[in-house]
């Protein structure tokens, strides 16, 4: 044991392949866990996506062989899907996975999921779910992926006051999984409860208008030109099955074009 453990300190080459075997029997160890709760919680997915097809189902019964980018955003928006831009080509693409490991209850809260590079996902991606965001890719290996928590105290998403545009940061310190703080909402804005707050679309981890939640209370601090705005999070943390891992397909046009800008 003293010599295996003065290889691992000693032997970095050992001691990261060590770390990615562990790695990998940890995550094929939680997903074999997760299987067996799905099995237990298949009724309640089952329900839930016979709800949301039945919203599809009502929305194509009058579009009669024709579909636009109205038809398709109006769907998108009425059963709480990423917004599609283009019929020709997408701003946007979607990798489905499934959640195996989930924390609520810390200050940095993490998931995990059961696909990796393997199937396409990359470091730095943003993470949704049917209710909205979830949060940001971290770490990825082969076939599994560690997901920043929107849960997370260093989470900050750039947010929206759908109603009235104006435009702030969302992030969590209230150590209660079901809200959120707004912020740098200025006091000339008119706030109002029950708002909703959606992505703003300035970032290239979501889409613009993807739901973050509802505004709960809020109140105009003295000295302060900001208010301070508590949000109800859309998403449930305690009860994440599947998430949708969010492809910004024109990333690399959009890097390559910074790079060469800042290098000036």
């Amino acid at each position: 044991m003293m010599c295996l453990g003065l290889i691992i300190r000693y032997n970095n080459f050992q001691r990261a392949s060590i770390i990615n075997t562990s790695n990998a029997a940890v995550g094929n160890l939680l997903d074999r866990v997760s299987n067996t709760s799905d099995y237990f919680a298949l009724k309640i997915v089952n329900d839930s996506l016979v709800a949301e097809n039945a919203k599809l189902i009502e929305l194509l019964k009058g579009v009669q062989g024709k579909i636009d980018n109205n038809t398709i955003a109006e769907i998108t928006r009425k059963v709480n899907l990423p917004k599609i831009d283009s019929l020709r080509q997408l701003e946007y693409s979607y990798i489905g996975a499934r959640v195996i490991n989930n924390t609520v209850n810390k200050v940095h809260n993490y998931l995990t999921l059961n696909k990796g590079t393997a199937h396409g996902i990359r470091h730095d991606m943003g993470v949704v779910g049917p209710q909205g965001v979830v949060g940001i890719v971290k770490d990825v290996s082969e076939n599994f992926a560690t997901v920043i928590s929107l849960l997370h105290k260093s989470t900050k998403i750039n947010a929206r006051i759908d109603r009235s545009q104006f435009s702030g940061s969302l992030g969590w310190n209230t150590l209660d999984p079901r809200y959120a703080m707004l912020e740098d909402i200025p006091k000339h804005a008119r706030v109002y409860v029950g708002d909703t707050i959606v992505t703003g679309g300035g970032s290239d981890f979501f889409p613009a208008k993807v739901a973050l939640g509802v505004i709960e209370a809020w109140n105009s601090p003295t000295g302060n030109d900001f208010y301070d705005i508590k949000v109800r999070l859309a998403t449930d943390f305690y009860n994440i099955s599947y998430v949708y891992v969010v492809d910004y397909n024109k990333k690399k046009e959009l890097k390559n074009l910074e790079n060469r800008s800042t290098a000036n």
